[in-house]
């Protein structure tokens, strides 16, 4: 369960990071460390969502919230992949806070199902 809670938090951050990083790419921070933490950071978020999906223990409220993340990360990968569009800010900031949010109630689900 500990394994959970932290690979759920992980995806909070990660979603925070990535969006950093794409803020900085669209005012103009052209950078190798930038590109990279971007596609490192949206990497292991990929993997890290898939993981907690595939859990086959995952309760019908946690797999909601996680189907959520999901659904907010597609819209995060699309806006990434599109280059040079500043305009894409807002819709990767909301997306983001939501994964963030719904992440955050997912590593509480988590943690409350350990507690059980």
């Amino acid at each position: 369960t500990t394994q959970l809670i932290n690979q759920a938090g992980r995806q909070r951050m990660l979603s925070q990071r990535i969006a950093n990083n794409y803020l900085l790419r669209s005012w103009g921070v052209e950078s190798a460390a930038v590109r990279e933490n971007l596609e490192m950071s949206s990497n292991e978020l990929s993997a890290g969502l898939a993981k907690l999906i595939a859990r086959p223990h995952n309760n019908v409220e946690i797999q909601r919230e996680l189907e959520e993340v999901s659904q907010q990360w597609d819209w995060l990968k699309a806006s990434l992949s599109v280059e040079g569009a500043s305009s894409y800010r807002l819709i990767v900031a909301e997306s983001a806070d939501a994964m963030l949010e719904a992440t955050d109630r997912v590593t509480r689900l988590y943690t409350e199902q350990g507690r059980r």
